[in-house]
């Protein structure tokens, strides 16, 4: 199996694989035309498959100081993920992931637009 970036050439059949695998693998098309996605495909002798790989910026937990006030805490929140925003704007991230475990953080991650996705997340540690 021969793992490589995938090229020009390979455009008009990811395209059509995507679009025909669609409720299998809910695809954004979007994400194809990020400036931080690159597509993988595996191919044994010929194409058997393609996965695009974004940069995509994690909100991590939020640690606020305990002797701040709730209006104290949702400032800081609320700058905390507008800098993070024009942060990963600046450096081309297109999607930006919160795991929300605190129902009160959730809430207000959804007032700053951010859309709960109802599919299960998993995640990979690299280099442990």
């Amino acid at each position: 199996m021969i793992i490589r970036i995938a090229g020009q050439e390979d455009a008009q059949r990811i395209i059509d694989w995507s679009f025909a695998n669609r409720e299998a693998n809910d695809l954004d098309p979007d994400v194809l035309s990020y400036p931080l996605t690159e597509i993988f495909c595996a191919e044994n002798g010929k194409p058997l498959g393609y996965m695009p790989a974004q940069l995509a910026a994690v909100l991590e937990s939020f640690a606020p100081n305990p002797e701040a006030t709730e209006e104290e805490k949702n400032a800081a929140l609320y700058n905390l993920a507008d800098a993070i925003v024009e942060t990963a704007a600046k450096r081309g991230i297109k999607e930006i992931y919160f795991i929300g475990s605190n129902e009160e953080v959730n809430s207000f991650a959804e007032r700053l637009g951010f859309k709960k996705i109802e599919l299960p997340v998993f995640r990979l540690k690299v280099g442990k």
